[in-house]
């Protein structure tokens, strides 16, 4: 199979031979400048091979990076990320409901306190009733 770049040294190789072939017919400053000329074109052509090596060495590169690992990686650190949303999700749930019960606690105790503050001032309104009639009691007696 013929590639460019056999195709591209197959010229520089006909190029050459015929410099070489046609010396006798030119002079010394055409001979240079031909020269100059087939020098420039040979290193175009190694330049534009070095740049292809390059360009197939850096493909190969690129392809050989392993995106299923990286792909595994995003896959699990999202599986994990939403993992710990759920996690506080729960224990946000779990703390509403916590402040929700100690509420209902609270109130609790305060209504048993207002309860036992009521029945107490009953308690002593009766003592104080009580009292009021006996030492009424006493000085109609006494």
């Amino acid at each position: 199979m013929i590639t460019s770049k056999k195709i591209n040294w197959l010229i520089w190789v006909l190029a050459i031979v015929l410099l070489v072939i046609t010396i006798p017919n030119y002079g010394s400053s055409t001979l240079t400048l031909l020269f100059v000329l087939v020098i420039l074109a040979g290193i175009n052509l190694y330049h534009q091979e070095l740049h292809r090596k390059r360009v197939i060495r850096i493909r190969e590169i690129v392809n050989s990076i392993d995106l299923k690992s990286l792909e595994d990686g995003i896959k699990k650190f999202n599986r994990q990320q939403k993992e710990c949303y759920d996690r506080i999700l729960d224990f946000e749930d779990r703390l509403e409901k916590y402040k929700i019960e100690q509420e209902k606690k609270y109130r609790d105790v305060v209504r048993k306190v207002l309860d036992l503050d009521n029945k107490l001032n009953k308690k002593f309104k009766l003592m104080g009733e009580t009292i009021v009639k006996l030492s009424k009691d006493i000085k109609k007696g006494g």
